[in-house]
């Protein structure tokens, strides 16, 4: 099955937004992915509660190292036409993915 497009979201102690991020997503029916870079705080639990799909790093690796792994399992899962990546500090609107996608098919 191949589904449209994904998000992943690589984190970093970002448990005071990463949770309500993922609610809106999954509530318009995105997969999310939410690689947590090492947080120290909850951001995993976070996350997880919001109903994403959770990569974890022991330790913080850093934005392209999580992005690498992020698509790495992405990749593993297939079946994504594309990946859009999102900041866990909710920095993007997220009103603005349906207007990226019809950009991006045209």
């Amino acid at each position: 099955m191949t589904c449209e497009s994904c998000i992943l979201i690589p984190s970093y102690n970002e448990e005071r937004t990463i949770g309500s991020i993922v609610r809106k997503l999954k509530d318009r029916e995105f997969t999310v992915y939410v690689v947590d870079d090492g947080s120290s705080d909850n951001t995993a639990l976070r996350a997880a509660e919001g109903g994403a799909i959770l990569i974890k790093n022991d330790v913080n690796m850093g934005k392209g190292a999580a992005l690498r792994n992020g698509f790495n399992r992405i990749l593993a899962d297939s079946g994504f036409n594309s990946v859009i990546i999102m900041d866990g500090d909710d920095q993007h609107d997220i009103d603005d993915i349906e207007h990226l996608i019809k950009k991006a098919r045209e």
